[in-house]
């Protein structure tokens, strides 16, 4: 701490790297670990909250398609019966 910014800072009590301005009594962290651990956890859940929206997505596709062949085979089914009676 030797600049003349970080004379403005006041240890907080209990906590490493973390210090008041005392001009505007903000929170510093001058731990930079801390703050590239944030940032990677944080990279991680975004990754994930990204697969799950784009597994979702493929779920509700596969949803799309299924009903489209359920339908199909209602028709086909139908037609069938169709057949059979015309055939008798």
């Amino acid at each position: 701490m030797n600049n003349t910014y970080d004379r403005e800072l006041i240890p907080v009590e209990g906590k490493i790297g973390v210090f008041r301005n005392s001009e505007n009594s903000s929170i510093v962290n001058t731990n930079n670990s801390a703050y590239e651990e944030y940032v990677r956890r944080r990279n991680i859940i975004s990754k994930k909250d990204e697969n799950i929206k784009n597994v979702t997505t493929e779920i509700e596709n596969v949803k799309s398609e299924v009903d489209g062949i359920k339908d199909e085979l209602c028709e086909i089914k139908s037609l069938l019966k169709e057949l059979i009676q015309q055939s008798k």
